[in-house]
């Protein structure tokens, strides 16, 4: 198997890590791996568990709400819930505010599973921050908040930096 070898610098780094844009999509990647190492077996990515805990936070949320929420547009999440739906993990019907449109919410199944999985994911957070002073860790994400917020319209989908909204 050939190795690939990205360009190097005179001083030796990678040159891609003068790029944020490179570093947030690495550490995405760190992330999910991390994600997954302590998920093994439970079949969730790391947006299916956001799904479950926005839903935790706010049952009967609109699906148009929920999409904004997470960071999704609404074809994507339709087929994200529709998997999650036909898993058990949520059930979808009408809203009681307004039948046209679609509300959905944890099943006992999700619950379980949202609370058999936190502590695990809460360690996948804190593993990719360990490596940080911890005085530093809120900083950082502070600082990564800054960013979203101030370049949030930027993204391809809309995202509620609110808990409602």
């Amino acid at each position: 198997m050939r190795k690939t070898i990205l360009a190097k610098r005179d001083g030796g780094d990678n040159l891609l890590l003068e790029y944020a844009g490179f570093l947030v999509r690495r550490m995405w990647q760190i992330h999910v791996a991390m994600f997954l190492q302590e998920t093994k077996g439970s079949g969730m990515t790391p947006l299916q568990f956001s799904i479950l805990l926005v839903l935790e936070a706010s049952p009967d949320l609109e699906q148009f709400a929920l999409a904004f929420r997470v960071g999704l547009d609404r074809s994507n999440l339709s087929e994200i819930v529709t998997r999650m739906t036909s898993a058990g993990l949520l059930k979808c019907g009408p809203s009681q505010r307004d039948r046209r449109t679609k509300v959905a919410r944890l099943t006992k199944r999700g619950q379980q599973l949202l609370r058999k999985l936190r502590a695990r994911m809460n360690r996948s957070h804190a593993r990719l921050l360990e490596d940080l002073p911890a005085g530093e860790r809120a900083d950082f994400l502070r600082m990564m908040k800054r960013v979203v917020e101030k370049k949030n319209e930027l993204g391809r989908a809309r995202f509620s930096m609110r808990d409602a909204g």
